[in-house]
């Protein structure tokens, strides 16, 4: 049996890279569409109208790096897709950003090509040194189905134990479906004890794309996953865990207020991100989500009002306003603590 490895660990990989300890400042790229998985829930999927076809050419990707470096001081690149291992230039890219001065250089990825060894290494030498792989399920049958790929859990699962042993950061994608929120309290124990991460990101599904399309099937609201979430997230308790940054992506204070500070990309910022799409002009990350948001008028006696963007519009489409409930006061206790701010 393979020796288990322990994962570089947040405080250790910014002192290995060089990253400071705040908020990562970011140049955020979907390079391509093209993809090897058929997600029934992705919002971004290849098969989409129009704007949803092509890809950013090593130009274009370096002049976004150097200007968002230059204009932002941004040290964070984060690399998406489609799937960003379809590209054969991926090596090259990394090898620009990491050029231009960006000491963290991530992708986020299905993991399927990184079951190679040998491949999962030659990106890591070429500068990519985060690796953020979705794995959407406690076991083999959920995990494939949601993604549409016979095996692709356990190519995932070996994807994680290859980025570990080459010594780069390894993390986690979860999207929260009905099919897989029941296992909430296994998979924190398959993430936490048997890969030994502490980089998570579990995500309350967007509404756009293949997850709108299929939303009959796979809408779920906030309070039907809440219980087994906590359970996942006492866990992580239990075991005194120090996670990387917040862990909780699409969420509102008023429906888990103990772990208000695990919630990403839900408050204003003044210092905004960069990303940059095809045949797209760049947007604001935060301006783009603030739009996509809204409030209901009970919302203004919330203690969070003045901070938070709000829920998105479609979820109320889908399910109304009567989860989101004022909350009185700010948490005054973090259960969990981050290594990197939100």
């Amino acid at each position: 049996m393979e020796e288990k490895i322990r994962p570089l660990g947040p405080e250790a990989a910014a002192k290995k890279f060089g990253w400071p300890r705040t908020r990562p400042n970011i140049c955020e790229m979907t390079i391509n569409f093209e993809c090897n998985s058929r997600c029934v829930f992705c919002y971004n999927p290849n098969f989409q109208p129009e704007w949803h076809e092509g890809e950013l050419s090593l130009k274009e990707i370096a002049v976004a790096l150097k200007t968002t470096r230059m204009r932002k001081g941004a040290w964070f690149a984060d690399i998406l897709g489609g799937e960003v291992t379809l590209r054969k230039d991926l090596p090259d890219i990394a090898r620009i950003a990491r050029k231009i001065g960006y000491t963290a250089v991530q992708i986020t990825t299905n993991g399927l090509l990184l079951s190679d060894y040998d491949y999962a290494k030659r990106l890591f030498d070429a500068g990519i040194n985060v690796f953020r792989i979705s794995l959407h399920g406690a076991t083999e049958k959920e995990h494939d189905r949601l993604v549409g790929v016979p095996g692709g859990f356990k190519k995932t699962v070996q994807a994680i134990r290859n980025v570990t042993k080459i010594g780069a950061r390894a993390g986690i994608n979860h999207i929260i479906l009905p099919d897989n929120y029941k296992s909430f309290p296994e998979f924190a124990k398959l993430i936490c004890d048997d890969l030994m991460l502490d980089a998570y990101l579990f995500i309350s599904p967007h509404y756009l794309g293949a997850m709108k399309t299929n939303s009959m099937e796979y809408k779920i609201r906030y309070s039907d996953y809440m219980p087994y979430l906590r359970k996942a997230l006492e866990y992580f308790e239990k075991k005194n865990l120090l996670l990387e940054s917040p862990c909780l992506s699409n969420f509102v204070p008023c429906v888990l207020p103990e772990y208000v500070n695990l919630m990403a990309e839900w408050k204003y910022q003044k210092n905004d991100d960069s990303l940059f799409v095809p045949n797209q002009e760049p947007v604001d990350i935060y301006k783009m989500k603030e739009r996509q948001r809204m409030k209901i008028s009970r919302c203004k006696e919330c203690a969070y009002y003045n901070e938070c963007m709000g829920f998105e519009r479609e979820y109320f489409n889908y399910f109304g306003g009567d989860e989101f409930v004022p909350l009185k006061e700010k948490m005054k206790k973090e259960r969990l603590h981050t290594y990197f701010e939100g």
